[in-house]
Order: structure tokens, then C-alpha cells, then sequence
């Protein structure tokens, strides 16, 4: 596994512009992106840095092709988030103790 692609946080200088069906262009801050040879995707973990009433965050994750990271692919498969899931939890992101 390559935890965070310098390639791709060098290009998105830690920061992930998405732009909604209706324009809205967000601005998401990048947690890590890695590849795993296993499943044969590389991700990108990301949060808008808004906390909740519970004072949390919520945190998305997503499928990127490194030859065109213009496009974000949805995670499909309960394997592929539990993959996120360990990765969240090693660098002490989330606690599933």
C-alpha cells in the first residue's frame, strides 16, 4: 500500500476542488490519498472541515484514476471501506479500538 500519493497532494496542494451538479464549486481538505495493490485502486480521503453538533467531521473517500484525477469514482464495495476504514484508523483519524 502507498499511503499519500505525493503525486497527487503535490498537484492538489493538500486541497480537493469538486464542483456540484449545479455549479457549486467546495473545496475539501485532503486526509490522504493512497493505492493499494489489493483492489488495485487508489483513494482519496477528504473532508469539507465542517464540524456537526456533535462537534465531528464528515469524511468522504473516493476512487481516482492517477493518469486522470479530474474524475472521482464512487466506493462500491464493503472490502474497499474497510481498507479506508484500517488506513483511518492507523493514522488516528478515526478510533475503532
Amino acid at each position: 500500500m502507498i499511503l499519500n500519493n505525493s503525486n497527487f497532494l503535490k498537484e492538489h496542494k493538500d486541497i480537493l476542488k469538486i464542483t456540484t451538479t449545479d455549479g457549486e464549486e467546495i473545496n475539501y481538505h485532503i486526509i490522504c490519498a493512497f493505492a493499494s495493490p489489493k483492489t488495485g485502486h487508489h483513494y482519496v480521503v477528504y473532508t469539507e472541515d465542517i464540524e456537526d453538533n456533535d462537534h465531528e467531521k464528515e469524511i468522504y473517500a473516493s476512487i481516482y484514476d492517477p493518469e486522470d484525477d479530474t474524475k472521482l469514482d464512487e466506493i462500491k464495495t464493503d472490502e474497499e471501506w474497510e481498507l479506508i476504514e484500517m488506513i483511518l484508523n492507523d493514522l488516528g483519524v478515526i478510533n475503532y479500538g
